[in-house]
């Protein structure tokens, strides 16, 4: 009975110090600065490429296993742009990881002797799975015309069962959505829990609680809590602007929970050591270069040495974004996030054990 009362108080001491310390946030000017920063930098960076395509000329991606007159033909126009590839591979890598439509066409061999006979004409087509249904129908329908002039006939082409999902590991839109995630948790999570926790101890009510029945852990557990909060609401933003390329909404969403406490983490043991509200900006930039950096270094992964590499990869927002990218992708080998995953936990685990240590050896 003993054991269910202390479990219970220090539950009700958890929720009160979170309660306590979102609304404080929503109450403080920076936290609202840091929000809105955030989230103007996310969005300009996701909506800049329509802005853009508005000035890209549609673009057909073919592969053909020999020589048609249908790529000279093309090639001739000046309303579409042609980019002809060696294998189906590099054609779907191509139509995933543009940033607008771009239809992919496999021509069938034997493709010339069918534009002489009659016979009806069909293609496959391929498009990236976060395109919507009004592109697609535009996208297919402009292409169709296109053919169907140079064949003097109706040509079809044939979308189903066709569609590229991202990969991960490579560049395109897939690795700068998990990129903005990063960034955007990490902004909010550092910066909003140093500023909770600091303010604790610039105003003495930290030296209260601890003298209170709430414990070291229970302090730490209800400003982890308060700044997960607001993690989670940016990161649920960031999910909501770039939802059409989620393909598994759950792994996106665990992610983003593991993540989100690795950074509350590391703000909590950054509060607990810093004394000043100067030092805050400084030590938050020191801090984002060992974090954020790798994650975008690794996209000179051609150039730079394979243990240096083999070290980026075991940076917790490296794997992290190496994870989300494959909630991205058609598949989810368990392989491919477990281990970032429980590099994340582990993560946050040291970090909340060691601001905890800290916190109570501050109390003695």
């Amino acid at each position: 009975m003993s054991t269910y009362r202390i479990q219970r108080d220090d539950l009700r001491i958890v929720g009160a110090l979170a309660s306590k310390d979102i609304v404080d946030a929503l109450k403080n000017r920076t936290t609202l600065t840091i929000f809105l920063t955030v989230i103007f930098l996310v969005a300009l960076y996701r909506f800049m490429p329509i802005l853009r395509a508005g000035n890209v000329l549609p673009m057909v991606v073919i592969y053909s296993p020999e020589q048609t007159q249908l790529e000279a033909s093309l090639d001739n126009r000046s309303d579409l742009d042609l980019q002809l590839v060696k294998t189906m591979e590099d054609m779907k890598a191509y139509v995933a990881g543009e940033d607008f439509a771009v239809l992919g066409l496999e021509i069938p061999a034997g493709f010339d002797e069918a534009l002489e006979s009659s016979d009806p004409i069909e293609v496959d087509g391929y498009l990236a799975s976060w395109i919507g249904e009004d592109e697609i129908a535009e996208t297919r329908a402009f292409f169709e015309q296109r053919l169907a002039e140079i064949a003097g006939r109706p040509v079809t082409i044939n979308l189903d069962g066709n569609t590229v999902y991202m990969r991960p590991n490579t560049y395109g839109q897939a690795f700068f959505a998990a990129g903005s995630m990063i960034v955007a948790v990490l902004m909010v999570g550092i910066s909003l829990t140093t500023q909770l926790i600091l303010e604790e101890k610039q105003t003495k009510t930290m030296d209260a609680l601890l003298v209170s029945p709430a414990t070291a852990w229970t302090v730490v557990i209800g400003k982890a809590l308060s700044g997960l909060f607001y993690c989670l609401v940016v990161g649920g933003i960031v999910l909501v602007i770039y939802s059409n390329l989620v393909t598994h909404w759950w792994l996106a969403i665990l992610l983003l929970v593991a993540g989100s406490l690795f950074a509350v983490s590391l703000g909590l043991l950054l509060g607990t050591v810093i004394e000043l509200q100067s030092q805050i900006r400084l030590y938050t930039f020191i801090l984002y270069q060992p974090l954020l950096l790798p994650v975008f270094l690794i996209m000179l992964s051609d150039l730079l040495p394979p243990p240096l590499l083999t070290v980026f990869r075991w940076i917790p927002t490296v794997a992290w974004s190496s994870a989300l990218q494959v909630s991205f992708a058609e598949r989810t080998p368990f392989n491919s996030f477990a281990l970032p995953l429980v590099l994340l936990i582990a993560s946050t685990m040291v970090f909340l054990a060691l601001t905890a240590w800290l916190i109570q050896r501050s109390e003695s």
